[in-house]
């Protein structure tokens, strides 16, 4: 939804324990939501529009609601589906991936969010990150040696690497609106560039100011004819620039 230039998005999580205790379930849930707020929370640019998340928590299944199923043990995280159709997840609190941002990079998926990485091996041959071993269980290639981003993304961005810094990119936020079908209207930059000369304006206004004060200082009294001109023309100067770019 769009606003005087800010585009919100909200975003449904229903949160399913699946064999693990209670505590261990709770624990895991508010440090999710934790971690959201932290790297979802701040303000992002969309065009000449900004961008606000805000997450709500679901105790029951819906059509609009996301599923995230948390498994006892070790495991490989999974997500099935991208966003924003209706996606589940597959966690797993005691795998290592929960060191650092996964769950808010899970969540990315959930919203419109693609990996910006590949997988290699030591030849630095690009492979399939995961493969499906002899029990059908779903784990890391074995032959995987490092990940790379792709198209020049960065290497702090969420879509590349959780790790503990990672954030949302602006390719991210585009992502995630143009999938939702959002526009910026123009009328926000024009808002914008507007603000922009006025704050010029205002800066040659102060500028012009200071140097009618130190300017007149330097014409005599008698010189009243040549002093009304430069009054007229220092004056009139910042009023001339915002008539060109209003």
């Amino acid at each position: 939804m769009e606003k005087d230039c800010v585009i919100t998005i909200t975003h449904k999580i229903h949160f399913v324990r699946d064999k693990l205790s209670e505590k261990k379930f709770k624990d895991f849930v508010d440090k999710v939501k934790k971690q959201l707020e932290t790297v979802w929370g701040g303000e992002f640019k969309y065009g000449c529009c900004k961008v606000k998340f805000q997450f709500e928590y679901s105790d029951k299944a819906g059509d609009d609601i996301d599923d995230k199923i948390i498994h006892d043990g070790d495991g490989v995280d999974s997500q099935s589906g991208l966003g924003p159709k209706k996606t589940t997840g597959n966690w797993y609190p005691e795998g290592k991936q929960h060191d650092k941002r996964t769950p808010a990079h899970e969540v990315g998926h959930e919203m419109g969010m693609t990996d910006k990485y590949v997988c290699k091996n030591a030849a630095g041959a690009t492979i399939p990150c995961y493969v499906t071993d002899a029990n059908g269980k779903r784990v890391v290639n074995p032959d995987f040696a490092k990940t790379a981003p792709t198209d020049g993304y960065p290497e702090d961005g969420l879509a590349f690497k959780p790790d503990a810094d990672a954030v949302p990119k602006d390719k991210d936020i585009a992502e995630i609106v143009d999938a939702l079908g959002i526009k910026c209207p123009e009328s926000c930059c024009k808002k914008k560039k507007t603000a922009y000369y006025i704050g010029i304006g205002i800066g040659v206004a102060i500028a012009i100011v200071v140097a009618y004060s130190l300017l007149s200082n330097q014409v005599p009294d008698s010189e009243i004819e040549t002093k009304g001109v430069l009054e007229n023309f220092l004056f009139a100067l910042p009023m001339k620039i915002l008539s060109v770019f209003s």
